[in-house]
This record gives C-alpha cells, sequence and structure tokens, in this order.
C-alpha cells in the first residue's frame, strides 16, 4: 500500500521563514485596526497577539524565550487585569506601559541582530527588518503614553485629561510616533516641553539611522553572499 506524499508547495515550507511574518502582520493589526475599532479590549487583544507572535519568532532559542516569557507573563497579566478588575485605572495603566516599553524594547533588540548578523539575506530577514521600524514606531508610542501619565501638558494639540474610552490614547500617540520617525511633521501634535521635544528628534534621528544602517548593512550582506558563490562556482 503507497503512501500518499504532501504536495511539495507544502512539504517545502519551513516553518522558521514564517516567524518574522507573522510577527509583520499581528504589528500592522495592531497599527491600523485598533485606531479604526477604538476599544481597550481589542488594543490589549492585539498586544496579545504581539506576545505570541514575539514567542514564536525566538522560539528556536531557548534563552532569548526564557527572557522574553519573563517579560510577557506579568505584562498578559496586567491585560487581563485591565478589562476584568476594578483595580486603579492610573495606576494600572502605567504598569502596563512601563512593562510593554521593556518587552518591546527587549524584542527590538532581539529581532535587530538577528537582522544583522551573518547569512543569506531572505524574504523572511526582510520582513524582521519591517518588523524592527514598526516596533520602534510602536515603542516611542508607548514612550509617550508614560510621559504623558506625568506631564499631560507634554503636547500641544492632545487634551490628554478629556480624553474618554471611545478614544483611546495608544493609537493617537502611536500614529504621532509614526509622523515623527517618518519625519512627516504633519503638525497636529506638536511636542510642548523640553523632555518631549528631546524625545521626538531621538526618534526621528534613530529611524533616519535605522534605515541608512540596515540598508547598507543588507546590501554589505548579499555582495558578500554573491562572492561566496562565485568563488563555490569557480572551485568546483
Amino acid at each position: 500500500m503507497s503512501s500518499r506524499k504532501r504536495p511539495a508547495a507544502i512539504s517545502n515550507i519551513d516553518p522558521a521563514e514564517w516567524r518574522y511574518r507573522f510577527l509583520f502582520l499581528c504589528l500592522l493589526l495592531l497599527a491600523v485596526l485598533y485606531p479604526i475599532v477604538h476599544s481597550p479590549v481589542v488594543g490589549d487583544l492585539m498586544m496579545a497577539l504581539i506576545l505570541l507572535a514575539v514567542i514564536y519568532s525566538v522560539s528556536r532559542h531557548r534563552p532569548k524565550l526564557f527572557a522574553l516569557c519573563v517579560l510577557a507573563t506579568p505584562l498578559a497579566a496586567s491585560l487581563v487585569m485591565h478589562n476584568v478588575s476594578t483595580f486603579d485605572q492610573v495606576f494600572l495603566p502605567t504598569l502596563i506601559g512601563g512593562m510593554a516599553i521593556a518587552f518591546l524594547l527587549f524584542t527590538l533588540v532581539v529581532v535587530l541582530m538577528d537582522v544583522l548578523s551573518k547569512g543569506e539575506v531572505t524574504t523572511d530577514r526582510l520582513f524582521g527588518a519591517m518588523c524592527v521600524y514598526l516596533l520602534l514606531g510602536v515603542l516611542w508610542g508607548f514612550i509617550y503614553a508614560i510621559l504623558l501619565r506625568f506631564d499631560p501638558s507634554a503636547f500641544k494639540g492632545l487634551d490628554f485629561e478629556n480624553l474618554d474610552e471611545s478614544e483611546p490614547l495608544i493609537p493617537i500617540l502611536v500614529y504621532f510616533s509614526f509622523v515623527t520617525i517618518s519625519t512627516l511633521g504633519y503638525g497636529d501634535i506638536t511636542p510642548a516641553t523640553t523632555v518631549a521635544g528631546t524625545l521626538a528628534w531621538l526618534e526621528s534621528v534613530t529611524g533616519q539611522l535605522y534605515i541608512a544602517i540596515l540598508v547598507g548593512r543588507l546590501v554589505g550582506l548579499h555582495l558578500a553572499a554573491q562572492k561566496r558563490e562565485e568563488k563555490e562556482q569557480s572551485t568546483g
């Protein structure tokens, strides 16, 4: 009795090649879907999905996986408390923001190290590079949120004290973050204090440096791979 073979297109799929594609999709959903739905619950669900996507992307590296799980566990617990408990709704969002910053920063470093490491420039590596850019934008959005918790007058064009549940804070600040990192500068929201201004220009410079360094590194890796292939063919 002959066993049925899987189609070549399915059997050749490497799950490792989809690590950053899944994460990219989740980050894109957070950036696009959350502002449209205007629901804190949806935002928390998207954040939980990103936690799972990040854990999946580093599942092959146990030390990194352990560190991310340590950071993700209290963050996930806080997200649940935010939706099901009557815990202090001023302190808890600040706590969630702080833990989200730690988690996103560690994730960003892990993905960036992988993207810039030696090896073939694959499609999934390019998705990883795009994930780093999106992570930078989301990370700075949470940093601005923490700043507003301590200084509600940090930005002009944003009435923090009068925001209600129908207009969550994070999507607005993530929007401002991506406008800043891409140097669009629409001017509808602007820094009003020295700290806010410093954070804004630091983000803008970080975004430009990242693109310049990334392009240079990926081009270098691609040329090195080409030379290695040519050498192997000539010696073969």
